[in-house]
């Protein structure tokens, strides 16, 4: 009846005139005695009629595969199945089956792109458990191929690796992945001379102050007396704006490429407090001097012995903050003197 309905010009779908399969929905249970070969049931049924789930009571099992979407609930989205055939090598490549345009555009994937297939289980929120921003890399083993969407992977950097792909003898189910990471939004930091310092990439719907820019800008001061400095003193939306409250509610989430510039105030060198630019590398340093000259602690010059104690610190090492600009040894941190830079005594 459901091959004749197929090709019976008496039957008409209701969805479309160019469609003359009717829509059938439900649950079909099959007692047959004599086997059915699965690809057949595929072929002629299932194509067919994707919303009826068929049931038969004998089967000639052939491999044949899912081509999903993996939600972070374990649920999933199927976008393509096929049977392997008796003359197939494997089974054929997901661009000849879905398009680029529909995984790119995906309805549950708005804030994330597609990055490729694989035969991992890897759902969005496994992708972000690598914590590896190069997770998709060949050499990183996770995707049979990658998009062929340079906005999301460099071309250089793009591979297709399924022609090499084989059955495994024994198995008759298979499950493609169509694995989708977080889109990530672009903001770009802007110093007083208007030169990139720094750039962020900030997953979708993220907090923007969350993800910390490890550089303090500078302004060209070949303007200003020694003394002077221009103090940085935060970021602003718009350039020529004011520093804005770094704050959650204030700068927002990641929905857009943003961009964002230095503001300073002139200061003198000695009115800004630079602590914020050191850490303490021993907090219980100590130098003597002395005017005895058999004494290992003999300085020239010396009027008399000398002790003192104190910090020893040195700049926060660049990966952490890139410094640029004036910067003043501050005399005292934590209420201590400082008596030592970078294990050299000052």
């Amino acid at each position: 009846m459901l091959e004749n309905l197929k090709t019976n010009d008496k039957f008409f779908s209701t969805a479309s005139e160019d469609n003359a399969i009717p829509i059938i929905t439900g649950t079909i249970f099959v007692d047959n005695a004599v086997a059915v070969n699965e690809k057949d049931i595929e072929t002629n049924l299932s194509f067919a009629y994707p919303d009826v789930k068929f049931f038969f009571r004998n089967v000639n099992k052939v491999p044949s595969a899912k081509y999903v979407i993996l939600n972070d609930d374990g649920t999933y989205d199927l976008l393509a199945r096929r049977s392997l055939g008796e003359n197939d090598d494997f089974f054929p490549d997901p661009s000849t089956l879905i398009s680029q345009t529909l995984l790119d555009n995906y309805d549950t994937r708005s804030q994330y792109d597609f990055y490729g297939w694989s035969t991992e289980a890897l759902s969005p929120a496994a992708v972000s458990a690598f914590d590896d921003e190069e997770w998709y890399l060949e050499s990183k083993g996770h995707l049979i191929k990658t998009t062929s969407n340079t906005n999301i992977i460099a071309a250089d950097q793009q591979y297709n690796n399924w022609a090499s792909q084989t059955p495994t003898a024994g198995q008759n189910d298979y499950v493609f992945y169509a694995v989708y990471y977080v889109h990530k939004y672009k903001m770009t930091y802007y110093d007083g001379n208007n030169d990139v310092v720094a750039v962020v990439y900030v997953p979708a719907e993220s907090f923007i102050t969350d993800y910390a820019v490890n550089v303090v800008p500078s302004k060209n001061e070949s303007n200003l007396p020694l003394t002077q400095t221009y103090h940085w003193t935060g970021w602003a939306f718009r350039q020529g704006g004011t520093a804005e409250a770094w704050t959650h509610n204030n700068v927002g989430k990641s929905q857009r490429d943003r961009e964002f510039y230095a503001v300073f105030e002139e200061a003198s060198i000695y009115d800004v407090d630079y602590s914020s630019y050191f850490e303490i590398v021993n907090d219980a340093t100590e130098y003597r001097e002395s005017s005895d000259p058999n004494s290992s602690y003999y300085v020239a010059g010396a009027d008399s012995l000398y002790n003192t104690s104190g910090l020893t610190i040195r700049l926060i090492p660049a990966s952490e903050k890139m410094i640029s600009g004036k910067v003043v040894v501050p005399k005292s941190m934590n209420n201590q003197p400082v008596i030592a830079i970078s294990d050299f005594y000052s």
